[in-house]
């Protein structure tokens, strides 16, 4: 599962502006608050292809739930 041991909720949200960041940070913020038997997982600053297949990609298959937070793009 993961460190904790609890069962893991991957956050999908977006990380290219720091609004889109702090809105993933809030996310984990309220699930660990109204939540504490779960743990959350924000993939922040995971840009390597190491950090995407064994960080990112075994958090997905590990996870008990999935919030995903879709954001606008272009005009």
């Amino acid at each position: 599962m993961n460190e904790s041991d609890k069962p893991l909720i991957f956050i999908s949200c977006g990380q290219y502006t720091d609004r889109e960041r702090g809105l993933g940070g809030d996310i984990c913020r309220l699930i660990q608050e109204i939540r504490p038997d779960l743990e959350p997982y924000f993939a922040q600053n995971q840009s390597t292809l190491e950090g995407l297949s064994g960080n990112i990609l075994k958090a997905l298959h590990s996870a008990a739930g999935f919030i995903c937070v879709m954001h606008e793009r272009g005009e």
